[in-house]
């Protein structure tokens, strides 16, 4: 039975003021249900839909919060392998192949509905992409060290400042996330990175390394090995809980928490565990 640590903020739990003071707080974690397959990445949406990207990198499947499957993709392998899949908005998934700098819509049945090459809009290096808040595409600019929002038809909409004048070095973010009225960015060597809808920035938050970023309701989660990280940055507040887990956290390749359940996949199934409060 392995046990981990896990900083949790108080508000994403939502537990008294009186539990605040207590340490070592034991989680409660049971397993829901395991859903068997080899593949090399998993998002979850809002609704609890699962779109697992297969093994081979070209074919998503979607499937409901009971493991049903609903939809199979036709193999998109036009533009490569599949870098990255942003499934925010249920409506409209934003399918991301970093080495062709293009992004593919999806609708809601896994249909391609619209086709966003960043090259026409002068973005040749393009380190992560996102859905916005408008429907539009959040996406930064290696080259130019920008936050770019890019409409359907490819057109940039709004640039922020070069970042490199406000920080020492560019920012190489891995990731981009548009949580509650909020821009955050994480790049692995210097940590997370706040922004407003302008593209200004807001605060720096020194936490390295993480694997598997989150943000849900303005909480930001990530995993470092067998350690899960949760942290509120209004409050600065933080817990940390001991959960006891029968599961190898060396043999792990991805997990999400979202929806209060905690999503590991591993090479042989999409595990779920409910998260008791």
């Amino acid at each position: 039975m392995g046990r981990i640590k896990i900083i949790l903020s108080v508000s994403f739990f939502m537990f008294s003021l009186f539990a605040l003071s207590q340490t070592n707080l034991l989680l409660n974690i049971e397993h829901e249900r395991s859903i068997p397959g080899n593949y090399s990445k998993i998002y979850v949406d809002n609704l609890g839909n699962i779109f697992a990207i297969a093994d081979n990198n070209i074919q998503i499947k979607k499937m409901s919060a009971n493991g049903d499957s609903l939809q199979l993709s036709d193999k998109l392998n036009q533009y490569g392998n599949i870098y990255s899949l942003d499934v925010s908005n249920p409506l409209k998934l934003l399918v991301y192949y970093k080495d062709f700098t293009t992004v593919l819509q999806l609708d809601r049945f896994l249909n391609a509905v619209n086709t966003v090459d960043f090259r026409q809009a002068g973005i040749m290096q393009a380190s992560a992409v996102a859905s916005s808040y408008d429907s539009k595409i959040w996406v930064y600019d290696e080259q130019t060290a920008q936050i770019k929002k890019v409409d359907a038809n490819g057109a940039v909409s709004f640039a922020s400042t070069d970042l490199r004048t406000v920080f020492d070095q560019a920012p190489q973010p891995s990731k981009i996330i548009d949580n509650n009225g909020q821009l955050y960015l994480y790049d692995k060597n210097t940590g997370w990175l706040l922004f407003d809808y302008y593209g200004g920035f807001k605060q720096k938050i020194d936490y390295v390394n993480w694997e598997d970023v989150g943000v849900t309701n303005n909480i930001l989660f990530g995993r470092t090995s067998d350690t899960i990280w949760m942290y509120n940055p209004k409050k600065i507040i933080a817990q940390t809980y001991i959960v006891s887990l029968k599961m190898e956290w060396d043999k792990v390749k991805q997990m999400i928490i979202q929806n209060n359940k905690m999503y590991i996949l591993n090479k042989q199934e999409i595990a779920i565990y409910d998260i008791k409060q």
